[in-house]
């Protein structure tokens, strides 16, 4: 059905139906006028809200490890090669660069983003080459173990005696290694100072300065991979087939990640504050098969001659010799030829994920961190995380307090993960996404890719429901993404970039190179320019469309609000205040015209005599008339951004009379709609009355849903109470026994407390239940374990039966709990919280379950 259509039927209401005669008597909104019109119309439901909403966050991963020490001592190459006049302004650079990135993040007037995630890294072996270029730049993320090189600090023995952080030793290391004590992480007495200790530290700023600001409400803790020497592998890039299992230690790996934890939980900021670690989640894609460790190495000299050189230019400056890196070995160092050399994860089969969890969650409690949840999986797409889910006894799910998912493989089973997290209880965190929706390379001021993120935002709330929005990185490398075969001061780029719009800010991630005037420039972009820093952009911050379009939603959308239904959700998204009386509509004209656009209030309760509302709008910056790529690329400041984004753009007209508020959008932009004096919620917008009487028909109304009459008796697979069966029939075919009672089941303390769950009882007093244990769980089948099957009807061996209980018991029996759900506030789904699965009227006579498909039911009032 299209916007319009939607739009037409929800402007009729059932008010009431005479059991006996049938009558129904509808009221139509005023609302319709606009149709006349040409507006977009776009209709908020506030009975049906998601929320507390907690916010909008970033992975730190590469981008702190990369520039978090940008500034401080030890973090310019060439200290020796400028005046100390110069050196002393390139350190005061750099803590100026850092500053505006962080504030472009974290700042009111950047993102002002309130959610983080840390990587807790793994770090491979001593004598493994750990950076650029073997992995790409800021992705070598070091580990918490203490290093041991060549065993003289004594760290770790066996039978044999003292054994050392090299690759030949990983067997014996992983025995050796206690996982409890002090000596055996960076923090330990003789570790403390060392280059090891001080690498943890460049991460361990970003988190401390959020802290120290006060600007960070939720911290995550995310491990990419285990240490190298508790991998089958030995490295943390993951195995050398990416889809067999690499975790060869899970035990140890829960136990150090809980210590890693523990200290991070009692990190202190210079004015006194404490960090304070809300979740962890100890995998991060692990279902998948993307990543591996590659079987060419830096030694082979069968290698481009390009990559060659780019090895040997690197291994001369950070690597060669005892003095650095421990003696790394071209040998044991793995190297990939592509342009994406990345570490984010490691193959993790289900059995050793819940062996994870069972001793990450022991060790949390043994270290007296009982407020820290477990978070899980981490997938990369909705149907990874429910195949891996699924999969989990009721004891694993019972240790974790969060479920996680990423968004890369798009709506296909988003709908079964969300059903997976209401079924369950659990905050459901969409917690790593990004992407690219901007054709023709590199392009800071395509707001394509504005509007492509901005329909992503919309789509991944609307359709996971999920209770918070977060970015992989929200920093990318600009010499990385801004290259092709030239970089972006116009020189032959060694090496070429991905040349792609990922992130929302940009800097380079190695500004190590000072120049004679004080400033700061990037290593690779000096090499390209015959190692002169003359003639070329120094460091900067810069920004594409993807931050505007973020920035129109932070602004607005704070966390404590909830999320409402809208039937727009393509383009539309639609908040509310935590006290119910601002309304914020942020929607995106993708159009080239100017847009009208009425949004329907006849679903509140109430709208003030002083409703008044602001607009404001978002759009493209125009492109600089300056010089050559390089130059245009260096004018996307953060201030000249921000100068496009949430401009005031006059008031919002409402109507009382027509329950309307009506604005004109510019083409392709995103507006940010406030509307204030607009709570409550009418008669007409609520989906289902807790204590009333209702048929529930498929959506046509053709057919109803009916009991039987019991005389199955215990044919429910021997559940214990059991009373009948049920089908589908016309409806009043069958006396009363299509009526349904449902009583509203309380939910305000849990994780949840919008959620719409409901007890269905019939005429007869039985309860309506999903009885069957499914073999499976919702998902298996269906693409879930495999990553990336689009879609499937999975009973899972659950059928609809009748069970003989009281209201208390029902309420405490999650098969006799349904959820209400809608996608758009107008149509209605309903789920069962124990099956995990969505009741299907539409595919046969009888009522059957579907994971990731929701049939519309239609509640018709009887009494």
């Amino acid at each position: 059905m299209g916007r319009l259509g939607r739009t037409l039927a929800a402007l009729i209401a059932v008010v009431a139906m005479c059991v006996s005669g049938g009558l129904v008597l509808i009221a139509v909104s005023s609302t319709s006028a606009a149709f006349n019109e040409g507006a977009t119309v776009i209709t908020p439901n506030p009975w049906l809200r998601n929320g507390p909403f907690e916010g909008w966050g970033t992975s730190l991963a590469w981008f702190a490890n990369a520039t978090g020490r940008y500034g401080e001592e030890g973090s310019i190459v060439n200290r020796d090669e400028v005046s100390p006049q110069a050196y002393r302004k390139a350190l005061a650079y750099g803590r100026d660069l850092r500053e505006q990135l962080y504030e472009s993040l974290f700042g009111a007037d950047g993102l002002d983003l309130n959610m983080t995630r840390y990587n807790i890294g793994g770090g491979n072996a001593s004598d493994v080459a750990y950076g650029y270029p073997f992995m790409r730049q800021g992705g070598a993320v070091p580990g918490y173990w203490a290093p041991d090189p060549d065993g003289s600090k004594g760290l770790y023995a066996d039978s044999r005696g003292r054994v050392t952080t090299r690759q030949k030793d990983r067997k014996r290391l992983d025995a050796a290694y206690d996982p409890d004590a002090d000596e055996s992480y960076v923090w330990g007495a003789r570790s403390r100072g060392t280059k090891a200790a001080q690498a943890v530290q460049a991460q361990e700023w970003w988190l401390k300065h959020a802290v120290e600001r006060g600007d960070v409400t939720h911290i995550e803790a995310f491990a990419n991979s285990a240490p190298w020497f508790m991998t089958e592998s030995g490295y943390v890039t993951g195995g050398f087939d990416s889809r067999a299992d690499n975790l060869r230690d899970p035990e140890k790996f829960a136990r150090y990640v809980a210590e890693v934890v523990r200290h991070l939980d009692g990190l202190r900021t210079a004015n006194g504050r404490r960090v304070v670690i809300d979740t962890v989640d100890p995998l991060n894609e692990s279902e998948t098969a993307n990543w591996g460790t590659s079987g060419t190495f830096a030694a082979d000299g069968s290698l481009p001659a390009a990559d060659r050189s780019l090895i040997d230019r690197y291994w001369r400056r950070y690597y060669a010799g005892e003095s650095k890196a421990a003696g790394a070995s071209k040998e044991i160092t793995p190297y990939r030829t592509g342009m994406k050399k990345v570490q984010e994860g490691m193959h993790v089969d289900v059995g050793h994920q819940r062996q994870v969890i069972a001793a990450f969650d022991e060790a949390l409690h043994e270290k007296g961190l009982d407020n820290v949840r477990i978070s899980a999986t981490d997938a990369t797409g909705a149907w990874d995380f429910v195949g891996s889910l699924s999969r989990y006894t009721s004891a694993d799910k019972a240790r974790v307090g969060q479920y996680n998912t990423h968004s890369y493989t798009g709506s296909a089973g988003q709908l079964a993960a969300r059903l997976m997290a209401q079924g369950d209880g659990r905050t459901l965190s969409m917690s790593e996404v990004d992407g690219n929706w901007q054709s023709g390379g590199f392009d800071p001021y395509g707001f394509a890719n504005a509007l492509g993120f901005a329909g992503k935002i919309n789509a991944d709330i609307t359709r996971l429901q999920s209770q918070d929005f977060t970015l992989w990185q929200a920093v990318e490398d600009l010499y990385n993404m801004s290259s092709s075969d030239r970089d972006l001061n116009g020189n032959p780029a060694d090496p070429e970039g991905e040349n792609l719009n990922w992130g929302t800010v940009f800097v380079d991630f190695d500004c190590v190179v000072a120049g004679p005037d004080g400033r700061l420039y990037s290593e690779r972009a000096v090499h390209d320019n015959g190692g002169r820093t003359s003639g070329i952009r120094p460091c900067t911050v810069t920004a594409n469309t993807k931050y505007l379009a973020l920035r129109a939603y932070t602004t607005f959308v704070r966390e404590g609000d909830v999320v409402i239904a809208n039937d727009d959700a393509d383009d539309s998204l639609t908040a509310q205040s935590p006290d119910g009386h601002t309304l914020t509509v942020v929607h995106r004209n993708d159009s080239a015209l100017p847009q009208t656009v009425a949004i329907d209030l006849s679903k509140f309760g109430r709208i003030d005599d002083d409703a008044r509302g602001s607009l404001y709008v978002t759009s493209a910056t125009g492109r600089p008339l300056l010089s050559g790529r390089g130059g245009a690329a260096a004018e996307a400041t953060i201030a000249r951004m921000n100068r496009y984004s949430n401009v005031p753009r006059g008031s919002v007209r409402i109507n009382r009379r027509t329950m309307t508020a009506r604005v004109t959008i510019p083409g392709k932009s995103i507006a940010d709609i406030r509307i204030s004096g607009v709570s409550g919620v009418s008669d007409r917008a609520v989906g289902v009355e807790s204590g009333g009487t209702y048929r529930i028909t498929d959506e046509s109304g053709a057919r109803s849903l009916a009991g039987a009459d019991g005389s199955d008796g215990g044919a429910d697979g021997g559940t214990a109470g059991a009373a009948g069966t049920v089908s589908l029939g016309e409806p009043g075919g069958a006396g009363q026994a299509d009526l349904w009672r449902m009583t509203a089941v309380g939910v305000a303390d849990t994780a949840r407390p919008t959620l719409r769950e409901y007890v269905i009882v019939n005429a007869a007093g039985e309860v309506l239940v999903a009885s069957g244990a499914g073999s499976g769980g919702s998902g298996s089948g269906s693409g879930g374990s495999g990553g990336g099957g689009d879609s499937g009807d999975d009973s899972g061996g659950y059928r609809l039966s009748l069970r003989q209980e009281t209201l208390a018991q029902a309420r405490r029996d999650r098969a006799a709990i349904w959820i209400v759900n809608s996608e758009d506030g107008e149509r209605w789904e309903l789920a069962n919280a124990a099956a995990h699965r969505y009741l299907d009227v539409d595919a046969s006579d009888a009522p059957t379950f579907a994971d990731d498909h929701a049939s519309i039911v239609r509640f018709q009032r009887m009494g």
